[in-house]
């Protein structure tokens, strides 16, 4: 994904590249926009209007692309870029002068010395999209614009029906196309329509080929919609799942916004890995009536437990939006269930999934580290009663044998055919890395909440010795149980079956225990370990998260998508890790130079 400007000289082979890189703009609904730079969709997840039909889930693709083509003096220029099966046809990609993306995303095409500009935008708090036509030339010229609708859940493909669309309307400038009682209505500036009820066919979708997924569609054109565009003008078409009253009103509004954002924060040029990051993590933040959170990514997630609450600290509190992450803790804790906060969010009339150990001993940390953020006694009190609960259910023992074992105090947990830990890959019935049993970072992360629990009633004048005695007693099971002396590094999983063996793969889930603000290890311990995690597992771009010595590990993620779960968590690199690590050399006492200089590799 890219967050930053390009510019282009056509040459020969240049789709190939525009094609593989891809923009992306959200919305606070969980809707979002998406395409690439050539302007074809390359996946069947790709369109103009990728709408939150029960936000944030049940997404739709409705307005998959805009057709535009424009005349000038008497000569057609078609913009547009489509990938066939073995052609690519129109060639628009080649009039691309230059593009950038960033809250919005736009192209600027040179068309013979004629400079045309397109920018996207997406509406904040709807299902809505601007696409905003700039003449930037002293010429006239006529815009021809053709909407490719479909109306499909965005993992599904999508072919011609003879049923397709249950409803087709034009009145006056708006177009209406309805269908599975979703409506999409496309609004255009003052022209002439002609009615096209034509299908495309065969559109190829190369980045699902890849993944080994169905990989053509085809898409609907209702109509040809032409109009003027004098020099030195703008003209604006707006799609949305609601009929507009006045389009420029809202779309003027939102450019208000917008220009009032930029003014916010000084101006400044997103030329900083930081400043780029901050841009981007706010892409992944909603806040709608059903929930606040943090989407696990984008085209294929909506929010995951584990994901937002390992997330929720950079994306948020880095940023200083403390109060956002208050409300998605507070959110969460209304999900709650037995002491586990939800795993997956599925649509709406249906209950979340819990298949989840990790997702709520993360919870417990990023309400921690939030609270350090910001003090707030209410707050403070409101979640110490979620970590009454959490620390209740765990002990008596909740869904999936998730319990405290009396024994030692860790964390045993585990059911066939379900995966529990961040490791979570399953074809079928058959979980990849099933980790049964007292998995490392569980226990690390077991530890973390107990002290943060500690902490917290502490904090609030509340007894906490006994926590604190709990907590001692798990740091000696663990650094008992979990150092495998003899390679000099943790166990990622002890006691995992009836004869209590433990499983040696060299793994960096114990980066996790080395990192959290508790952290579980004996510090010697955890630098010998560091030894053969940096040996064996770290790359420049993230940890491999198996040990290539290992005869389960796979040396590429490629393939059809099973090949890709066999392989997910066997060896494939995952950036996130850094993160841990990073932490953890902190923690032992690293240089900062050192982390700097990965940082910046």
């Amino acid at each position: 994904m890219i967050n930053s400007m390009y510019t282009f000289k056509y040459s020969q082979g240049e789709y190939k590249d525009l094609s593989i890189k891809e923009w992306l703009l959200t919305n606070k609904l969980g809707a979002y926009s998406m395409g690439t730079i050539a302007g074809s969709n390359t996946r069947k997840y790709h369109g103009l209007l990728v709408a939150a039909v029960s936000p944030p889930e049940k997404r739709m693709v409705l307005l998959a692309h805009l057709d535009i083509a424009v005349k000038i003096d008497h000569k057609m220029y078609e913009l547009s870029t489509h990938q066939y099966v073995n052609t690519v046809h129109p060639m628009g990609y080649k009039y691309i002068e230059s593009f950038q993306t960033g809250k919005t995303t736009s192209w600027l095409f040179n068309c013979n010395g004629v400079r045309f500009k397109k920018e996207i935008i997406l509406a904040e708090d709807s299902n809505t999209v601007f696409v905003n036509l700039e003449n930037l030339s002293e010429k006239n010229i006529e815009i021809y614009v053709k909407p490719l609708v479909e109306h499909k859940e965005y993992h599904s493909d999508f072919y011609k029906s003879d049923t397709y669309p249950s409803r087709f309307e034009v009145s006056g400038n708006v177009l209406e196309v309805k269908h599975h009682n979703v409506p999409l209505f496309v609004h255009f500036p003052s022209g002439e329509c002609i009615i096209k009820n034509d299908w495309y066919y065969q559109f190829e979708y190369h980045r699902d080929l890849d993944r080994g997924l169905p990989y053509k569609g085809d898409l609907w054109n209702p109509i040809e919609w032409s109009f003027n565009l004098p020099a030195k003008s703008n003209k604006v078409i707006c799609a949305a799942t609601e009929k507009k009253t006045d389009i420029y009103k809202d779309f003027n509004k939102l450019s208000c916004i917008e220009s009032k954002k930029a003014s916010l924060e000084g101006g400044r040029s997103l030329h900083s890995l930081v400043d780029k990051l901050a841009l981007a993590s706010e892409k992944f933040v909603i806040e709608c009536e059903s929930r606040s959170s943090i989407i696990a990514g984008y085209p294929w997630f909506t929010d995951w437990g584990r994901d937002t609450m390992i997330s929720l600290p950079g994306i948020l509190l880095s940023t200083g939006k403390v109060n956002i992450a208050k409300k998605i803790l507070i959110s969460y804790a209304k999900q709650m269930k037995n002491g586990l906060i939800p795993n997956r969010f599925v649509d709406k009339g249906t209950e979340p999934e819990y298949n989840t150990v990790d997702g709520t001993l993360w919870y417990a940390n990023a309400i921690y580290l939030t609270l350090m953020s910001e003090w707030e006694i209410g707050f403070a009190e409101s979640m110490l009663n979620v970590l009454e609960e959490i620390y209740h259910w765990h002990h008596k023992g909740t869904k999936y044998n998730i319990k405290v074992d009396p024994e030692d105090g860790l964390i045993t947990q585990g059911e066939i055919g379900v995966q529990l830990t961040w490791m979570d890959a399953k074809i079928g019935d058959n979980v990849i890395t099933p980790r049964i049993g007292k998995p490392v970072e569980i226990n690390g992360l077991w530890y973390n909440f107990l002290c943060i629990f500690a902490w917290l009633k502490e904090k609030l004048n509340l007894e906490n010795e006994s926590l604190i005695f709990e907590a001692e007693q798990v740091k000696m099971s663990f650094n008992r149980k979990f150092w495998y002396s003899s390679k000099e590094y943790y166990y990622d999983v002890v006691d995992s079956n009836e004869d209590r063996l433990h499983d040696s793969s060299l793994r960096p889930n114990q980066l996790i225990a080395m990192s959290l603000p508790f952290a579980v290890v004996n510090v010697e311990q955890a630098k010998c370990a560091m030894r053969s995690i940096e040996e064996k597992l770290f790359t420049s771009v993230g940890m491999r998260t198996l040990s290539p010595d290992d005869p389960k590990y796979k040396s590429r993620y490629k393939g059809a998508l099973s090949d890709r779960d066999k392989s997910y968590h066997q060896g494939t690199v995952w950036p996130w890790l850094l993160g841990p690590y990073l932490s953890s050399c902190l923690k032992l006492c690293y240089k900062d130079e050192f982390v700097e200089g990965i940082l910046l590799d």
